[in-house]
């Protein structure tokens, strides 16, 4: 053991532009190398995912506060995702012709973190059956929009008003869907995780003029 000053460096990063390190320099001699550790961590049997998710926590010092239930959320911190189940009667998925479908959004204000900054909502396109039921799994399972020429959305967190998608592809392909397969769409944001924006819906507990939409026309 000897004396003196030593310096124990925890270096960060944001938004996955770096990976975080240790550095120690245990002498102020600025002709020593100071030893720099590199984090790493290995489970047996886990995936290459699991394994980043033990290897770089995120700390939350304060996250976006909790959606009430006449609220749909997307983005904010901690992240998340708003999951739509529509009814939608056979007469017109198998029996019509469908000329034009449009989700209908009423976005209310955000006031949580970057609210005049531009964001993307990203659909996603659930793909399992009912027989899954855990909603974290049902949403690791969609498959992205692009594959139901469902495009994404530019909005801005503090704006208001009522919010238009066009899914007329995403409609027509529910005729050839099996009927276990739930007709469905869900959002997430563009930087999830990475950046604190979020989004705000009214959900189907606010008042009538208010709720999440399926807006179809068809020819019988």
């Amino acid at each position: 053991k000897s004396g003196g000053t030593g310096q124990l460096r925890l270096i960060s990063f944001a938004l996955g532009a770096a990976v975080p390190f240790v550095r120690f320099d245990p002498s102020t001699d600025t002709t020593y190398a100071p030893i720099t550790i590199n984090p790493s961590t290995s489970i047996e049997l886990a995936t290459s995912d699991v394994n980043v998710a033990y290897l770089v926590y995120g700390l939350l010092d304060q996250g976006s506060a909790p959606p009430d239930a006449s609220t749909l959320l997307i983005g904010g911190f901690p992240a998340y995702r708003t999951y739509l189940r529509f009814d939608l009667p056979k007469a017109i998925s198998d029996s019509s012709t469908i000329v034009r479908a449009e989700v209908l959004l009423t976005q209310r204000p955000s006031s949580f973190a970057n609210v005049s900054d531009t964001v993307s909502v990203l659909p996603l396109i659930p793909t399992s059956t009912e027989t899954v039921s855990d909603m974290r799994r049902i949403l690791d399972l969609s498959a992205d929009g692009i594959f139901a020429a469902v495009d994404s959305l530019r909005l801005v967190p503090s704006d208001s008003g009522l919010r238009v998608l066009n899914v007329l592809t995403l409609a027509r392909s529910w005729s050839s869907l099996p009927t276990d397969v739930p007709r469905a769409i869900a959002f997430r944001i563009g930087l999830e995780g990475g950046q604190p924006a979020e989004l705000r819906f009214f959900s189907s507990e606010a008042s009538a003029a208010l709720r999440p939409r399926l807006r179809i026309t068809y020819l019988p």
